[in-house]
């Protein structure tokens, strides 16, 4: 039978082992895209691009505005965010690091609405 300071060795020896178990080399950018009155922003399109090796990946802000980009390489990276009716949005310099949620809220600055016009040239003979 184990003596109580045995027991709590063991324990901290489990609970030690769990949280190393619970670490990662990845990290995960996160965060809320608003409006300028603080409003949630949903399906904004967040694309995020490692500056050091060009890795993007893109997500899309849900009901609630938030955005969640997971398991990426610790590093520097940009983040470009496009919405309907907003200015398009970016940052740069955003670290991530290993085995931490870095957050990042984007307050979107409202855009004039645009329109695109195709026009396609045709040569009149003279």
């Amino acid at each position: 039978m184990l003596n109580p300071v045995k027991w709590a060795v063991a324990a901290v020896f489990l609970a030690s082992c769990a949280q190393a178990f619970a670490q990662t080399s990845k990290g995960t950018l996160a965060g809320e895209v608003l409006d300028p009155r603080g409003a949630v922003v949903a399906n904004a399109s967040v694309t995020v691009v490692s500056q050091d090796t060009q890795e993007t990946r893109v997500t899309t802000t849900g009901s609630t505005g938030s955005y969640r980009v997971g398991a990426i390489n610790p590093g520097t990276y940009s983040m470009h965010v496009d919405a309907p009716g907003f200015q398009t949005f970016e940052v740069k310099d955003l670290i991530v690091r290993a085995s931490v949620i870095t957050t990042y809220d984007v307050v979107m600055a409202v855009g004039p609405v645009t329109q695109t016009v195709d026009v396609v040239a045709n040569s009149n003979a003279v």
